[in-house]
Order: C-alpha cells, then sequence, then structure tokens
C-alpha cells in the first residue's frame, strides 16, 4: 500500500469516526432535552459538545493520481446546516476548492452528487457528462474496484461529477499581478491545443485503420460468399442430374418390369 492509500484510509476511517461521534452526541443531547435539562443546565458535559454545534457548513476533499497523469481532487463529503441553506456558503466552499493555491494543481474536482444536488453543482460549473466523467470513474475507486466512500454517506443514487479548472487555474497567481493573459496561461493553452491535435490525429489514424482492416474483411467475406454461393449451385446443379438420372432409371426399370409380366401373362395364356 502506498502513501496515497494510506493517506485516503486514514481520511476515511477519521471521517467516519467524527461521524459516529457526532451521532452519538446528538442522541445524548436529545435524552438530556427529553429529560428536561438545557443548554444552560448541569446535566451537559463538555465530552456532549463537539466541533459540529460551531459548524455552519463543511467540504472535505483528497487527492487521488490512480489515472495516469490526471491530478484529481476528490470532494467525498460537502454540507450546510438547513437553516443557513441558500446563503451562498456551499457556493463559497467551492469557490475556495477550485483555488490551486488552496488544494494545490489540479486537473479536475471530482465529487459524487445525490440527485436533489444536481442542479447545485451544474449552477457552480460542474458537469454530469457521462461521457467526460467516466476518465475519472478510476479515481473514486479502491483497489478492490469499491467506491471510495464512507458508508454512513453512502445512500440512494449518485452521479458523478466534475469541475475542470480555467488554464490560469494550474497556476498560482503571480505576486502584486492579477495580469489574465500571463505568458505561462497562453502557454498552458497552446500546450492543450497541441495535444488536443496530436491526440485527435491519432484518433482519426486509429479510426481509419479500423475501418479500413474492416473492409478487408468484408471483401473477404463477400469473396467467400461468392465461393461459396458458387458452389452451392454447382451441388443444385449435380443435384438435380441425379434427380434426372434416377428417374430414368426408375422408368426403365418399372418399363423392363412391366415388360416381364406381359411374357409372363402371355406364356400361361
Amino acid at each position: 500500500m502506498n502513501e496515497e492509500e494510506d493517506e485516503r484510509e486514514e481520511f476515511v476511517k477519521g471521517m467516519e469516526t467524527f461521524l459516529r461521534g457526532v451521532v452519538q452526541r446528538r442522541n445524548q443531547m436529545r435524552d438530556i432535552a427529553n429529560n428536561g435539562a438545557d443548554i444552560g443546565g448541569t446535566g451537559i458535559t463538555s465530552t456532549q459538545l463537539g466541533i459540529e454545534y460551531r459548524l455552519i457548513g463543511c467540504v472535505t476533499f483528497y487527492k487521488s493520481y490512480r489515472s495516469p497523469g490526471v491530478k484529481v481532487v476528490c470532494i467525498p463529503f460537502i454540507a450546510v446546516r438547513t437553516r443557513y441553506r441558500r446563503c451562498g456558503i456551499g457556493r463559497f466552499l467551492l469557490k475556495r476548492l477550485k483555488r490551486p493555491s488552496q488544494v494545490g494543481p489540479y486537473d479536475a474536482l471530482v465529487l459524487q452528487a445525490d440527485v436533489d444536488s444536481i442542479e447545485f453543482f451544474r449552477k457552480n460549473d460542474f458537469t454530469d457528462d457521462i461521457i467526460l466523467n467516466s476518465r475519472f470513474r478510476e479515481s473514486i475507486l479502491d483497489d478492490n474496484g469499491r467506491e471510495v466512500l464512507p458508508r454512513s454517506l453512502a445512500y440512494g443514487h449518485r452521479e458523478l461529477m466534475c469541475y475542470l479548472p480555467p488554464f490560469d487555474g494550474h497556476y498560482p497567481p503571480i505576486p502584486g499581478t492579477t495580469e489574465w493573459n500571463r505568458q505561462e496561461v497562453m502557454t498552458a493553452i497552446d500546450d492543450e491545443v497541441e495535444r488536443w491535435r496530436d491526440k485527435s490525429l491519432e484518433a482519426y489514424q486509429s479510426q481509419w485503420t479500423c475501418i479500413a482492416r474492416l473492409q478487408q474483411e468484408i471483401v473477404k467475406l463477400r469473396s467467400l460468399l461468392k465461393k461459396q454461393e458458387s458452389g452451392i449451385h454447382r451441388l443444385r446443379k449435380e443435384n438435380l442430374n441425379l434427380q434426372k438420372m434416377l428417374l430414368q432409371s426408375e422408368t426403365q426399370s418399372t418399363l423392363a418390369l412391366i415388360e416381364a409380366w406381359k411374357k409372363e401373362t402371355a406364356n400361361y395364356g
């Protein structure tokens, strides 16, 4: 197990431990409330108060390098307290994650969205394109091919979505400048276009190679079918000739038998 897998396993275990603690403390607070105690009373101890009572929203992430040559930042958990939703907090958290200065250089942000939250992520520039996201499917799987998600969060149908940063998202801004047309950005665009051109040419060549080979296979199959058709026609012709010969033989045998009966009948007469 490499360092990345160790960190991811510790991350998942830590999150599950935290969530179990949250559930336990919430049950304890519910029991205290049912018994008539309040926050200011003596029925609550420090162990029953966790950081979740101060949180308005939170987001977690980890880096995945399972796909060769692709730096992916996975977001397994993002949530905002119900009473504070629709206040821009979730959008603010995602905006912070989109900054390379926050998570480091990356090629994509990847998450699994619940059906009810897909529209929210779409408004924040995430896409649920199936073909595009299939590129990052490997990033959310462990060595056994299972999705890397805490059990307590893996409920219902979840849609894989990703965010692709602009070209300047790979580079932290130069200190003291806010130029949008920095030379390294233009270089990144040119490099990306060049890679796209090379890959498109390679894909075009592969497609035509496949088509040419399929064309040759079709020619061979047509030639084979013609030979088979010719053989079938010859066999039919031979079969017809054999049937005629058999019919003639049967006719001659029948005539000879009739002649023999006539002679025998004449002798008896």
